[in-house]
């Protein structure tokens, strides 16, 4: 459904279905008066995931164009959008970063995608050409080992590339995968912080500190929170 903000009212403008499964509210956005979707495998659909426009026509949300086949038998994990540019993340195994050229609404095409072990679970835009995915670290077989950070260069979308990752202990979980108030990033000093913690219940939080430097990361973690206060600890 799309809906008018006027202040503290909100008005129906359009709706429409879509097949498919919306992982989260990063799966949505809208530009130019286009809605962009990104859609997972259910029942309905084949075993891929894909990446609709819809705009609207009256009341009705309608699809303008679509791009099927992205990570087959795999599910989104995470999803970033720019002005004409999709970056979707799809795991099963290895970690799909798949770029989608939306410059035409009606006309969706992939450009370019990297497989890497692992997968993002939040992606974050560091400037023009650089990404960094925060989640979790695989084996070649996908037998998850902790979290990682990763620092992706897309200036070639048509050839996407990992310049450096960060593997944390075995047993981590990265913070940002459900709360983006998880990691912030500090562009003048180019550090990314990012929360990373380890258990469940009596867990242990560290911010980690992430320093950029000509394509490499440096990290340097820091104690910061225990228990069940570990999520709730903000980085603005």
């Amino acid at each position: 459904m799309l809906f008018r903000s006027d202040g503290t009212r909100a008005t129906h403008v359009a709706s429409g279905e879509v097949e498919g499964a919306i992982r989260d509210r990063w799966s949505l956005d809208e530009a130019g008066g286009v809605l962009r979707v990104a859609v997972g495998p259910t029942s309905e659909t084949g075993n891929f995931s894909s990446v609709l426009t819809l705009a609207r026509d009256g009341t009705d949300l309608v699809e303008r164009g679509r791009l099927d086949g992205l990570g087959r038998n795999e599910e989104i994990q995470s999803v970033r959008w720019f002005d004409d540019l999709a970056i979707v993340v799809t795991f099963r195994q290895v970690d799909p970063l798949h770029a989608v050229d939306l410059t035409d609404p009606t006309a969706p095409r992939l450009l370019g995608e990297l497989e890497v072990p692992g997968f993002s679970e939040y992606l974050h835009p560091l400037g023009e050409h650089r990404l960094i995915g925060i989640g979790q670290d695989a084996s070649a077989r996908g037998e998850l080992r902790g979290a990682q950070a990763a620092l992706f260069d897309v200036t070639d979308l048509t050839r996407p590339r990992q310049l450096d990752v960060v593997r944390y202990a075995r047993g981590t979980w990265a913070g940002a995968a459900t709360d983006p108030r998880q990691l912030t990033w500090l562009p003048e000093q180019r550090v990314v912080l990012t929360v990373v913690g380890r258990g469940w219940g009596a867990s242990t939080g560290w911010v980690s500190v992430l320093s950029l430097d000509d394509g490499t990361v440096s990290n340097r973690m820091v104690e910061v929170e225990h228990g069940t206060d570990v999520a709730q600890v903000r980085l603005v």
